[in-house]
């Protein structure tokens, strides 16, 4: 599933303030289509700089030759909606990931590369297993995730290693969030790879708030 592109260059200052505008745009049209339904059916919860959100709606299950088959509604994530999101997360922490490697100091490149290669290695097993399940990933990152890398890139020195640190805990809050709810599915196989890669994703939040000076959270 393709995630259609924004700009991929800032040319001018104008284009950086209406970029900075944008960015509003592009978490309400990300909220839009994800808004709570009365009486049930799919949401997802409000997006933080990384685009990469929580999220809630029906739930799913594989038959006994993996495909699958949306039959859990009573659940609190869908198969297909945790696929999406979780895809989508990875890509936007791979992009945020090549961008730090180029602008940050050498403490952040050193993060920046454990979580560019963490992140490739996770959405290829995603992948694969989504492929088991008979069930799409994204191309792309989040219209709003876009959006804010590119506005890291008017950012330089501290001011840049600080918005990359910000980004990065506030993308593993929302992703230890989504996949403490896929190890809630009804599929053995989705609870599994969610719950083997939770203390991964919690180590890179502690990762990234140690350098931002901040105390580590506590495992969710």
């Amino acid at each position: 599933m393709k995630r259609p592109p924004i700009l991929q260059t800032l040319r001018t200052p104008a284009t950086a303030l209406l970029l900075s505008a944008a960015i509003g745009c592009a978490h309400a049209a990300d909220q839009a289509d994800t808004q709570p339904m009365v009486g049930g059916g799919d949401r997802v919860e409000q997006s933080g700089p990384t685009g990469m959100p929580a999220t809630t709606g029906s739930g799913g299950s594989a038959d006994t030759q993996g495909t699958f088959s949306d039959s859990g509604a009573e659940m609190g994530i869908g198969v297909e909606q945790f696929f999406s999101d979780a895809s989508a997360q990875n890509i936007a922490a791979i992009e945020a990931a090549e961008l730090a490697l180029e602008q940050g100091s050498e403490a952040v490149k050193t993060y920046a590369q454990q979580m560019h290669g963490a992140h490739r290695q996770n959405n290829r097993d995603l992948r694969e297993l989504a492929a088991t399940l008979q069930v799409e990933t994204e191309d792309d990152p989040a219209l709003s995730a876009q959006a804010e890398q590119l506005l890291l890139k008017l950012r330089d020195g501290d001011d840049f290693d600080q918005a990359y640190l910000d980004n990065q805990i506030v993308a593993h809050q929302q992703a230890i969030a989504l996949y403490n709810r896929a190890a809630q599915i009804d599929n053995e196989q989705v609870v599994s790879f969610a719950k083997a890669t939770l203390p991964t994703l919690q180590e890179h939040l502690e990762q990234a708030q140690k350098l931002a000076g901040r105390a580590p959270a506590q495992p969710q």
